[in-house]
């Protein structure tokens, strides 16, 4: 936001005796102004920490076993596979990194759902790791889901559309239950379908 700091010091459009009211006009508009951009800063502060809050929270619901069981709806049809981007033609030597995140993710007996986080330096194919993972393993889970968390709006959308496929809920304007009630399937069903 650009905001104009000083009025010039003459002015053929006001005439003097009115320029020391519409000055100090001026520097209160300009006060305001400055405090709602203030304000603004913050908010947009407060709101990235609380996505990175979220995406903890998530982590942390995805990590735990013991929830209890969510019935699955009777109408949806498994398996479920919601990733919006193809494989790359072009993906190669990334074997052992695959096999890796394989053997994170494999249901073993007394384990329940796991999570596995690809971090790196940009532009090192973690994305495109993750999407050929999806593809090549889809055959091994009931559902695979991607969810977008560039921003908190595509985050809430991700969920309320997979808790509309899951039959979770009939009303998606509540979205933070929407995301609740998806954590908890995760979590419930342990992707075995069992």
């Amino acid at each position: 936001m650009i905001l104009i700091s000083s009025f010039p010091a003459t002015s053929i459009f006001i005439p003097s005796t009115r320029r020391a009211k519409f000055q100090a006009e001026f520097t209160k508009l300009i006060s305001t102004l400055q405090s709602q951009n203030e304000e603004f800063m913050r908010q947009t502060f407060l709101n990235g920490a609380q996505v990175q809050n979220s995406i903890a929270h998530i982590v942390s619901n995805i990590q735990r076993s013991s929830l209890p069981n969510t019935q699955r709806a009777p109408e949806v049809e498994f398996p479920i596979f919601r990733v919006p981007y193809s494989t790359n033609p072009r993906f190669t030597a990334r074997e052992q990194e695959l096999q890796t995140l394989r053997g994170e993710l494999e249901k073993k007996p007394g384990r329940g759902p796991t999570s596995c986080v690809i971090h790196g330096l940009g532009g090192l194919g973690k994305t495109q790791l993750a999407i050929e993972y999806a593809h090549r393993f889809r055959e091994n889970y009931d559902a695979v889901f991607w969810l977008s968390a560039e921003t908190e709006f595509e985050l809430a959308k991700d969920y309320a559309d997979i808790a509309r496929k899951l039959g979770l809920t009939d009303n998606l304007a509540d979205q933070n239950r929407c995301a609740e009630y998806v954590r908890d399937w995760l979590n419930g069903t342990g992707m075995s379908g069992e």
